[in-house]
């Protein structure tokens, strides 16, 4: 039997941002509109210093 399990690597993997304008951001409510902007952008450079690209759409 063969193993397939493997961990992703930047190669096969990538963050995809949908939406994130600043109008948008106010039609958030179940977060504070900070913490999510904290959050994304933490993110980001999470998946800048493990090499991932990253596609922003609008």
């Amino acid at each position: 039997m063969v193993d397939t399990t493997s961990l992703l690597t930047p190669s096969d993997c990538a963050l995809l941002l949908i939406d994130h304008q600043a109008g948008l951001a106010f039609a958030v409510e179940s977060i504070d509109r900070q913490t999510l902007l904290n959050n994304t952008a933490a993110l980001a450079r999470t998946a800048v210093v493990f090499g991932l690209p990253i596609v922003v759409s609008t």
